[in-house]
């Protein structure tokens, strides 16, 4: 599958396998989530210290690695949350700056 970036014209190639005929809409749909996967392991590493491990083992890389994801999707479940509860304010109640 290729995909072309209105912008810029750059061009992204993915290999797609699947053991079952699947629709062009749903590789597609699915080659769509990378960007926010990509960004999810972005703030793993910066907010729950995925990166920062030191392995010496699978073992122990392993649990880090599910320690982190589990911080992370607690971290990002509260943060949903305090949203949905309280919204950011409307722009008209913001000050304005000069």
């Amino acid at each position: 599958m290729i995909r072309r970036n209105n912008a810029t014209g750059e061009l992204a190639y993915y290999r797609c396998w699947s053991p079952a005929p699947v629709p062009l809409r749903d590789l597609v749909r699915v080659a769509g989530q990378r960007r926010t996967i990509e960004e999810s392991f972005q703030a793993s590493k910066t907010l729950t210290g995925l990166d920062q491990h030191q392995v010496r083992r699978w073992t122990s890389w392993h649990r880090w690695t599910v320690l982190a994801m589990l911080a992370h999707a607690f971290l990002a479940s509260v943060a949903a949350t305090e949203r949905t509860e309280n919204p950011a304010p409307q722009e008209s109640s913001l000050i304005a700056l000069m």
